[in-house]
Formats: C-alpha cells, sequence, structure tokens
C-alpha cells in the first residue's frame, strides 16, 4: 500500500489561528513521518533567495485520508511555528 505525505507550514502567534497562507512556497512530499519535525524544533525556509528566518514548530495536525479506487492512503500535515529571535537561533546552532 503506498502513502503520500503532504507537509504544509502555518505562520500562527500566541492563541490565535494560523494564517491559512503557507509558508514554505511550494508543497513538501515526503515519504517518511519521521522527516516531519517535532513540536519545539526549530526550521527554517530557503524562501526565494530571502535570509533564513528562524521559526519554532508550536503544534502539528495529521489528516488521514484513504483513497479507495487507488488502495492509497494520503496523510496531509499542517505544522503550527512561530517566528523566532535571530540571536536566539545563533546560540541554539553554529552557522
Amino acid at each position: 500500500m503506498k502513502t503520500s505525505i503532504n507537509l504544509n507550514f502555518q505562520m500562527g502567534s500566541n492563541d490565535e489561528r494560523p494564517d491559512d497562507a503557507s509558508l514554505n512556497r511550494e508543497s513538501i512530499v515526503l515519504d517518511n513521518l519521521g522527516n516531519i519535525p517535532s513540536v519545539g524544533d526549530f526550521v527554517c525556509f530557503d524562501n526565494k533567495d530571502d535570509v533564513e528566518v528562524p521559526y519554532l514548530v508550536k503544534t502539528r495536525l495529521f489528516e488521514y485520508r484513504y483513497n479507495n479506487k487507488s488502495n492509497s492512503w494520503s496523510i496531509n500535515a499542517n505544522i503550527v511555528v512561530k517566528k523566532q529571535n535571530q540571536e536566539l537561533y545563533n546560540k541554539l546552532i553554529k552557522m
């Protein structure tokens, strides 16, 4: 049985609903759930030649859908992140 995983990052703030816009500029398709960042992980995006901005993973939502015609599963993973201070990030990672 085949499984496809679509990953979408959204910007969130404290107790508000995240923006509908995606931070990743195109779909991220994975073949392994282990590649999805966990809550508390830092992530950065190489978006359109801008400076990498650090984000902290706040929540993860997984939606599982089965397609009877193709006998396969698809998993949509929605990851809500919060923008982080560059100085804090620089202390945590050596660049």
